[in-house]
């Protein structure tokens, strides 16, 4: 590859691998304004929107086939991996308890209806 006038190679060695379980986490959150929320909740992590691992899993080819693509798309699309509605009283902490595994990503989101 070429940046400039500098020339590189990136190379990785590293064998992925499923995290290890590090048991539950609460995420809380403090001051919510009350009233009715969607909340969508969005992980990556391995074998969840995670490309690489699907690559791998397909033996890695040298060139992905338009059939494997969209096989890649389809179960990599960054959708949430669950939408729930809650209502939150005045003063109400909102607080979610998750399974996490090394080198997962969890995002939350508190949409108002």
């Amino acid at each position: 590859m070429r940046d400039g006038d500098t020339y590189y190679k990136v190379h990785s060695s590293f064998e992925y691998y499923p995290g290890l379980s590090k048991g539950k986490i609460e995420i809380s959150m403090f001051y919510v304004p009350a009233r009715t929320y969607t909340v969508e909740i969005y992980n990556v992590g391995y074998h969840v929107n995670d490309a690489y691992t699907e690559y791998v899993d397909m033996g890695k080819p040298k060139q992905l086939n338009t059939q494997q693509v969209d096989e890649l798309k389809k179960h990599n699309n960054g959708v949430p991996i669950a939408i729930e509605a809650i209502e939150l009283k005045t003063n109400e902490v909102f607080s979610k308890e998750l399974y996490i595994s090394e080198n997962d990503v969890y995002m939350l989101n508190l949409i108002k209806r």
